[in-house]
């Protein structure tokens, strides 16, 4: 026996789309995962996110056919700023060419070949901030030793720390390395010791730990912007894998089936790669892969394979699984609808 949910409206998600609605389960519309094509002229996008009034939240697009630069926008900031993920310059002068409105379904965009190019082919990530989830923070340095006040309610799996208002590289903290560990989003590089960003103090539930004289999180006047990612089993997950050098690599269990995939080899200089279900997951393991630290087109091969539970990875390359490589990740649940739930047990109806 089962029930059927009334009221279900079917425009709340859009699979080609990847949008995600209010009838569907967690993320519940805190994260958006979009295709669209350029067409060098103002369109809005609908990814499901209401990223409007006093909604907080981030949007990360990429041209998957050429070398656009990735651009990083968030509500904080507001329209037409963005943010570059893979090199130090000085972020862009605000412009309407960029996004010029967030909407109560997704935003709206300007001209900027970058963002919508004619033709071109694109995708974009929009994270929704919420409790235990996913939150913007912005400060200005003192060059002293302090704590930053944060609203993510729980202890962030990962943090990018990168300064506004100036060229700088990003900083990022993972909760599997600790305090005393930096990795750089805009390199291949790495992890470096680093017991003076942080202080070698690791953040808490409510507050995160900048070091005095530290230019890249903390200098004297310097503007900030901090983006925080919760660790749970129920929407994101945050965690760490050792490599095999295996076709048939590691099964991580993560609690759910992922829809987005970053993963950084943090023991020598391999890329962020990023994967979504948007452009596509298979059962033999092919995706088009992006790279957080490189502007390039999407590259085609098999890398990953989803499950209900978590990912494996089905290739011997260095970026994924090396017999030595130690890795980590950030996970996005995938979107599920309430309307093909089996009640009674919480799975999906075929």
């Amino acid at each position: 026996d089962f029930k059927v949910k009334s009221g279900i409206e079917a425009t709340n998600i859009v699979e080609g789309l990847g949008t995600v609605g209010a009838s569907v389960t967690t993320p519940s519309g805190l994260f958006g995962n979009t295709l669209y094509t350029g067409t060098a002229g103002a369109q809005s996008i609908t990814t499901g996110v209401d990223l409007s009034g006093s909604n907080e939240g981030l949007i990360w697009i990429k041209n998957r056919d050429g070398t656009d630069e990735h651009t990083l926008m968030d509500t904080v900031r507001g329209t037409g700023t963005y943010l570059i993920s893979h090199n130090t310059d000085q972020p862009g002068s605000t412009s309407s060419a960029y996004i010029t409105s967030y909407n109560s379904d997704g935003f709206s965009l300007g001209i900027a070949n970058q963002i919508n190019r004619s033709g071109d082919n694109f995708v974009a990530w929009t994270w929704k901030s919420a409790a235990n989830y996913f939150d913007v923070v912005s400060y200005t340095g003192n060059n002293t030793l302090r704590t930053i006040s944060h609203n993510l309610g729980s202890v962030p799996g990962m943090i990018w720390i990168r300064r506004i208002d100036s060229g700088d590289f990003w900083f990022v903290h993972h909760r599997t390395r600790g305090a005393g560990k930096q990795l750089r989003l805009n390199t291949n590089g790495a992890e470096n010791a680093d017991t003076g960003t942080m202080n070698n103090t690791a953040p808490t539930s409510s507050v995160f730990t900048v070091g005095a004289s530290n230019n890249h999180v903390n200098a004297a006047g310097g503007e900030y912007i901090a983006y925080l990612f919760a660790h749970n089993t129920d929407t994101i997950s945050c965690g760490e894998y050792s490599g095999n050098g295996s076709a048939t690599g590691p099964t991580v269990d993560i609690g759910f089936e992922p829809q987005w995939l970053l993963v950084k080899r943090v023991d020598s200089g391999d890329g962020w790669a990023i994967v979504d279900s948007q452009r596509g997951f298979d059962t033999s393991g092919s995706v088009k892969v992006l790279r957080a630290n490189d502007n390039g087109a999407e590259q085609t091969a098999d890398r990953v394979k989803t499950n209900s539970s978590g990912f494996q990875i089905v290739t011997t390359d260095n970026e994924w699984n090396n017999s030595s490589g130690t890795y980590i990740y950030m996970a996005i649940k995938k979107a599920v609808n309430e309307s093909l739930l089996d009640l009674s047990t919480g799975s999906v109806f075929n």
